[in-house]
């Protein structure tokens, strides 16, 4: 039974017939019905409508994805502006804080140099003041000095040693002159008149402008 069930392998000839029958069947011209044409645009017209869908839905795509790159970039960019202003106002920031720096440096300078300008005029003033004060000490002790002076020689005792000191000088200046000797006096050397001195003496007889000048001749 199962020997009898077994189907037989088709033989090659009845595989080309058949073959050879379906390229004759899709090579006759085939006539539609309305029905089928109708269903066969509809169908047509699908796919059509289903690719443009498609197409839409990936240029739609796309667009997203290129908006949301505008707005990613210009979002870095808006980032980019902020640091930039950041750095901006940091940077003014820090020039002002210099600036007044400079400024609080400037005013601290200038309060120093005051100051060491008014202790310099303190201290001349101060020296100014000591000077002052050791003239008129001076002045002071010459004029008390001189006010004993002249109670002494009042008295007569200043007067009486100066009368000594001037009999020692002489003593002492006889004593020198006679054992050192004096100083020499310089002799004073008189001019010599005689000496490259012109005789203008000469004798009548020697004139002998007589000889050849005839206005002497009438004159002799």
């Amino acid at each position: 039974m199962m020997s009898a069930m077994r189907k037989e392998p088709l033989a090659i000839e009845e595989l080309i017939a058949k073959k050879k029958e379906l390229e004759e069947a899709e090579t006759k011209p085939k006539f539609l019905t309305r029905a089928e044409r109708e269903a066969l645009a509809l169908k047509k017209r699908e796919e059509q409508v289903a690719k443009q869908r498609e197409a839409q839905k990936v240029l739609l795509e796309k667009r997203k994805a290129f908006i949301q790159d505008a707005k990613r970039a210009e979002k870095e960019r808006d980032r980019e502006r902020e640091k930039e202003r950041k750095d901006r106002e940091r940077e003014k920031d820090m020039d002002r804080e210099r600036g007044r720096r400079s400024r609080s440096h400037d005013r601290e300078g200038r309060r120093s140099r005051s100051r060491e300008r008014r202790s310099r005029s303190r201290e001349r003033r101060s020296r100014s003041r000591e000077r002052r004060s050791r003239s008129r000490e001076r002045r002071s002790r010459s004029r008390e000095k001189r006010q004993e002076m002249e109670k002494s020689d009042y008295n007569g005792e200043t007067k009486d040693e100066r009368e000594t000191d001037k009999d020692l000088e002489k003593l002492n200046e006889a004593i020198r002159q006679r054992y050192l000797g004096g100083q020499r006096e310089k002799r004073k050397r008189g001019r010599r008149l005689h000496e490259r001195k012109f005789i203008f003496d000469w004798d009548a007889g020697e004139d002998t402008s007589s000889d050849y000048n005839k206005l002497y001749q009438n004159g002799m």
